[in-house]
């Protein structure tokens, strides 16, 4: 089977040197919606008005409003609430505490 085209919907700024941060990512990713109007970026930078840089894991647009996830460790869990669609239920990464 030829592999999947890349996704026109995930920008990846950078990789993660941590082990477990890229698993996380890859967890994600690999369930990701990829038809409109869902987005994501990932690993990324910004500078605040105090002048500090700031890194964020994962910043998802879904079509029931944004989510950031500013430090991804050991694992990742999406708690579904009656806004979420049923697949991200089964969104979830078991792990130990980091």
């Amino acid at each position: 089977m030829p592999p999947s085209p890349p996704s026109t919907n995930w920008s990846a700024f950078a990789e993660s040197p941590y082990p477990w941060e890229r698993d996380a990512l890859d967890f994600v990713r690999e369930r990701f919606p990829s038809q409109e109007p869902w987005r994501a970026w990932s690993l990324f930078e910004f500078l605040a008005l105090d002048g500090s840089v700031n890194e964020v894991d994962l910043l998802v647009y879904a079509p029931f409003g944004f989510f950031l996830w500013a430090r991804i460790q050991a694992c990742f869990t999406a708690t579904p609430s009656r806004r979420t669609p049923s697949y991200w239920k089964d969104l979830s990464l078991q792990c130990e505490p980091a």
